[in-house]
């Protein structure tokens, strides 16, 4: 559920493995709730970010799935239908709760626990869960009608296959979804029970935007970490990586880093090939599987390990945006302890420390040094790919199977360059938009996708003027997307902890909302505190890492908030107890 928002190369680069069915472990991976700073997989997707936690042993029994069929197209003429899938939890549900929409977003919703910022909202008013899975994601993507749409040559046929994948489409599911919702007998229609969605990220956008689209279905809306200043790039993004380290104790190590930026910025504006492979040539050293990719190290395109990846968000600042700082200290102390090996001079590895190996001695002289870090980056984040069983079943007609070829990676990226967005240029400057929409999209989807994103929908549901009611909106301080949020430095607004009435908002300048101290992307999603069935109070200790017990505070403010509003439902029915069918 939450956006992972990667940089758009490098997630083309792994959308051209979907259809070649090379995806690998890039797939969302289950995580554990932690504080800030901590170890996370180095190949989880984008973070698939995502709040899904690790599942206890026997909490799978506590939901049933389900699907309901949906059209592909809501609006139009288009024909067909496609199965979406969902969860319920029903423990905590008592009669008269709300219904809680848990979105999942971009990433398969199958692994799922009762251990969520969702569930302690449930528990908290005796609410029902339902954990909901996007549309063209995990398993309810509509299967493909050709094997030729996933050919890696017929970008047409892609195209036409994600036609009905857009964001319009998406909300329209949930809504006829909450107004047709009938479970275990009872009637907990939209009409009849309060509907509240939450999410993070993309989810967290869509959280707010279905309540400004649909308030009569939708009766309050918990937005975390949500981008809806939908805008062509997002240069801010990389600035905060560097910023956050800067003044946190690693600015000679960012020194470096900048170094090698400016080296790429300057290989790729002169396509000095020889220059480039000189540098790989240090980091495949002594490593076969990487040496063998000489001839693919300098395409950009290459689903393969190049150096142009390490400069991505699963590079030397990998998981940054989800609170880890492992890959990067690791990389960091790398090259100080190299440095200080090779360079034994008392002033020259004091200049070392306070400004870094570049400065201090020349990229060309650093190379050495910086190569071996990135190899050891390289081979502690990147896995060789899968199997290639849905490969040579979708060969022998299996449609299923070339349904899954398709993977989560490719409809991201199709909604990224279609209608989201938010490239990730700024620092490393030769990732222009126009560079970007040429590599990730063009290549991907045709000339179709040409012009890029449409902004029609950040001017249709308000960007930063965004303004629904019964809405809360939190954000990390040091969120790499926090800039396109109504908590971003541009937005002109100010967040307010005071709760609103319900159904009302806190004007054009101020909105319901908190940014979390010393915290990163979806902090209240990743550091929840559980709140048991029956009782309303979040479970907080003292002496927890900074910024967990303000992001637990903010999970307190929204139970809160809906404690307040929830008896404003003008309720039709008091239902009754679905556990009792």
């Amino acid at each position: 559920m939450l956006f992972p928002w990667l940089i758009w190369i490098f997630t083309y680069l792994v959308f051209l493995s979907d259809l070649m069915d090379t995806a690998t472990a890039l797939s969302a991976q289950v995580h554990q709730p932690r504080a800030i700073p901590y170890d996370t997989d180095a190949n989880r997707h984008r973070s698939n970010i995502r709040k899904r936690q690790q599942a206890e042993e026997g909490e799978d029994d506590l939901w049933e799935a389900y699907n309901i069929t949906l059209p592909l197209d809501h609006f139009g003429n288009g024909t067909g239908t496609f199965e979406n899938r969902y969860w319920v939890y029903d423990a905590a549900y008592k009669p008269g709760g709300p219904v809680i929409l848990e979105d999942i977003g971009e990433q398969d919703a199958s692994a799922f626990t009762s251990n969520s910022l969702e569930c302690s909202f449930a528990n908290a008013t005796g609410g029902l869960l339902i954990r909901w899975e996007h549309r063209y994601y995990g398993g309810s993507k509509p299967i493909v009608q050709d094997a030729d749409t996933v050919s890696d040559n017929n970008t047409a046929k892609l195209a036409e296959y994600f036609k009905y994948h857009t964001i319009e489409q998406a909300l329209e599911d949930v809504v006829v979804f909450a107004k047709q919702f009938q479970y275990k007998n009872q009637d907990l229609s939209s009409a009849v029970a309060p509907w509240v969605f939450s999410g993070a990220s993309y989810p967290g956008a869509r959280a707010a935007w279905i309540r400004v689209r649909n308030p009569e279905v939708i009766f309050a809306s918990f937005a975390g970490s949500a981008p809806v200043e939908t805008s062509m790039e997002n240069p801010e993004y990389f600035d905060t990586y560097l910023n956050y380290y800067d003044t946190h104790g690693m600015k000679p190590c960012m020194n470096d880093v900048r170094g090698y930026i400016d080296w790429i910025d300057e290989v790729v504006k002169n396509e000095d090939q020889k220059e480039y492979l000189s540098l790989w040539d240090i980091v495949s050293e002594n490593n076969s599987e990487l040496a063998i990719n000489r001839s693919a190290a300098w395409d950009l395109g290459s689903a393969q390990p190049n150096l142009f990846q390490t400069l991505h968000p699963n590079g030397i600042f990998n998981d940054f945006q989800d609170g880890s700082n492992t890959t990067t200290v690791n990389f960091c102390n790398n090259i100080t302890e190299q440095a200080f090996r090779a360079h034994g001079e008392p002033d020259l590895q004091k200049a070392i420390e306070q400004y870094g190996l570049v400065a201090a001695v020349g990229f060309s002289q650093a190379k050495p040094i910086i190569g071996e870090a990135l190899r050891f980056m390289i081979e502690a984040n990147w896995q060789a790919p899968a199997d290639n069983t849905n490969q040579d079943n979708c060969n022998n007609g299996n449609m299923t199977a070339c349904t899954r070829l398709i993977g989560d990676n490719s409809p991201w990226v199709w909604q990224v360059c279609t209608e989201l967005g938010m490239f990730q240029t700024g620092s490393v400057h030769y990732n222009t938009v126009h560079y970007i929409i040429d590599q990730l999209c063009v290549n991907g989807f045709g000339e179709s996708v040409s012009k890029g994103p449409s902004l029609e929908f950040r001017e249709k549901y308000g960007g930063f003027k965004t303004n629904p009611s019964n809405t809360f909106f939190a954000d990390g301080q040091f969120d790499p997307w926090r800039s396109r949020t109504l908590n971003g430095d541009k937005s002109g607004r100010e967040a307010s902890t005071t709760i609103p009435d319900e159904g009302k908002t806190l004007g054009d300048n101020e909105f319901f909302g908190v940014v979390i101290p010393d915290l990163f992307h979806a902090p209240v999603h990743y550091n929840f505190g559980m709140i048991l069935a029956g009782e309303t109070r979040v479970i907080n200790s003292d002496g927890l890492p900074p910024g967990v017990s303000e992001a637990r505070e903010a999970q307190q403010l929204f139970v809160d908030a809906l404690l307040k509003w929830l008896p404003e439902f003008n309720k039709t029915s008091q239902g009754g107890d679905p556990s009792d069918n």
